[in-house]
C-alpha cells in the first residue's frame, strides 16, 4: 500500500484513515522524520450515522511523532504533488491538535473531538481520496508542514 508501513490498531474503529509521513521536501537536518496514522471516527457504542466521523484519533508509529501544537487540514484536492503553505491551500476542513487529549488506551495515542462531524465519503464534503496536511504553528498565521498523506476507508 502507499507510504511506510505504520502499525495497524487492533480493533478497527471504521470511519476514515490516513498513513502520515514526512513529506518528500522536507529535507531539513533539523526536522525529524513523521509518520503515524489518522482515524476519522465515532466513538464506539454511540449511535450515529455510520457514514459521519465525530472524533480524530493520531496513533504515532514512532517517539518522534507527536501532533503536540499541530494544526490538521483536510484539503480540497488530493494531490500530493501540490507543496505550497498549507495557509494559501484551499481547505475543506481545519482542526486543532493541539487541544487533543492522550488516549486512555494506546500511550502513543491522542484524540480530539471534531467541532463538526465529517463526512466519510467520496465527492462533495466528503473526505475520502482527499490531502491531509500536518503543520506545526510558528505564530504569525504561519507554520511548517510536517506529515502529510490521502485519506481512505479504513
Amino acid at each position: 500500500m502507499c507510504g511506510p508501513q505504520t502499525p495497524r490498531p487492533s480493533q478497527s474503529l471504521g470511519g476514515a484513515l490516513a498513513v502520515l509521513a514526512s513529506p518528500p521536501s522536507s529535507s531539513s537536518p533539523a526536522q525529524l522524520p513523521f509518520s503515524g496514522h489518522l482515524i476519522f471516527h465515532t466513538i464506539p457504542g454511540r449511535s450515529s450515522c455510520g457514514s459521519r466521523a465525530t472524533h480524530a484519533t493520531f496513533t504515532s508509529s514512532s517517539d518522534d511523532a507527536s501532533l503536540e501544537g499541530c494544526m490538521i487540514g483536510i484539503h480540497a484536492a488530493g494531490d500530493l504533488r501540490m507543496v505550497g503553505c498549507p495557509e494559501e491551500e484551499t481547505m475543506l476542513h481545519r482542526f486543532d491538535f493541539r487541544r487533543a487529549r492522550p488516549s486512555l488506551s494506546r500511550s502513543c495515542s491522542a484524540e480530539v473531538l471534531l467541532d463538526e462531524p465529517l463526512e466519510i465519503g467520496v465527492g462533495g464534503r466528503g473526505i475520502i481520496g482527499r490531502k491531509v496536511s500536518v503543520w506545526r504553528d510558528r505564530g504569525g498565521g504561519e507554520g511548517v508542514r510536517v506529515a502529510e498523506g490521502i485519506v481512505g476507508f479504513n
